[in-house]
């Protein structure tokens, strides 16, 4: 009989014990066991390693001397990964118990040219609805996840994709060798696995929806803890991403995006109609701290255009198919 393949898990966790003891025992619950666990963490306080060591046999621990973010300690558990696949896995994910072995038996059948694909996450608070399957790019060169707490039901079929979420996500390390890197540590984390995705793209790699792979996602759970630096990083690493890949014409275009995005915020508020209550504050709190980190995150990044403009100029052009667009 043929001997499965082996898989390396890359779980960056930072003080999520609470998490890991859901996430933890759905890999112990594997039908598929020949794998490994890596858990990369970023100077946790709360007993975190001790758990792991405890729950996971064997299990590899890196441990960080600082809160690195997520594509950093994915890059350190990248690097000391003896096998053939990887799985990036957020700490506050519940694997369901053929989640592994549907998605290597997959990728065990794909041809060579694929090197990702995406898993079905379904909400972990109700595990009848959908949380994200994948990612479109949309006209205006922004993004669109398909996260619309639709039924678990839908989406049934596999498709190609563009843009794998890095959440629950298996990679071909093979296919990776040949991208220069895995993610960008410069980053920290949010749209790191975008820029993995533009970049497998331009060298004709693919990525497909697996909807067989199903887990279930704490949606925010880590995030929510700084929800602005979430924000500015995801700006911050958008424009990056924009300036090292996409054509001209959006780069120009981009402020009048942003502006507007800004303005229906505001005018959503609709503070000139009537008394301002509550809510309306909170809208144009949002609105502000919104301006603010637009402003910040823009300021970052022409710092770094020298660097990002040199990138830009060693790079093919970028290639992504009308398909991938979605009409929003």
């Amino acid at each position: 009989m043929k001997q499965q393949p082996t898989l390396s898990i890359i779980i960056a966790n930072w003080n999520g014990i609470e998490d890991l003891k859901i996430s933890l025992p759905s890999i112990n619950s594997q039908s598929y066991t020949n794998y490994e666990v890596i858990l990369v963490d970023n100077w946790s306080t709360d007993w975190s390693i001790e758990y792991a060591k405890k729950t996971i046999h064997n299990i590899k621990i890196i441990e960080l001397k600082k809160n690195n973010g997520f594509a950093w300690p994915n890059n350190k558990g990248y690097e000391v990964s003896n096998w053939k696949y990887i799985l990036t896995l957020n700490n506050d994910i519940e694997l369901t118990s053929n989640f592994i072995n549907n998605a290597v038996d997959y990728l065990d059948n794909s041809t060579d040219d694929v090197y990702a694909i995406n898993t079905k996450m379904l909400l972990y608070s109700d595990k009848s609805k959908i949380n994200t399957i994948w990612i479109w790019i949309l006209k205006n060169w922004n993004w669109y996840n398909i996260w619309k707490w639709e039924d678990q039901w839908n989406y049934q079929e596999v498709v190609e994709i563009f843009w794998p979420c890095a959440w629950a996500a298996f990679y071909k390390k093979s296919a990776i060798k040949k991208l220069w890197y895995f993610f960008d540590e410069t980053y920290f984390a949010y749209l790191e696995d975008l820029d993995l995705a533009i970049r497998a793209r331009i060298n004709w790699y693919k990525a497909f929806y697996f909807p067989e792979a199903v887990c279930y996602h704490k949606h925010g759970n880590t995030s929510k803890r700084f929800p602005l630096k979430k924000y500015y990083l995801i700006e911050r690493n958008r424009l990056r991403n924009l300036i090292k890949y996409y054509p001209l014409k959006n780069i120009i275009f981009e402020s009048y995006y942003s502006l507007e995005f800004v303005y229906k915020w505001i005018m959503s508020s609709k503070w000139w109609e009537t008394k301002i209550d509550k809510q309306q504050k909170q809208i144009l709190k949002n609105v502000f701290w919104l301006i603010l980190i637009i402003i910040k995150s823009r300021f970052t990044v022409l710092l770094e255009l020298p660097s990002l403009i040199k990138y830009r100029k060693s790079q093919k052009k970028i290639y992504i198919l009308k398909n991938y667009i979605y009409e929003k």
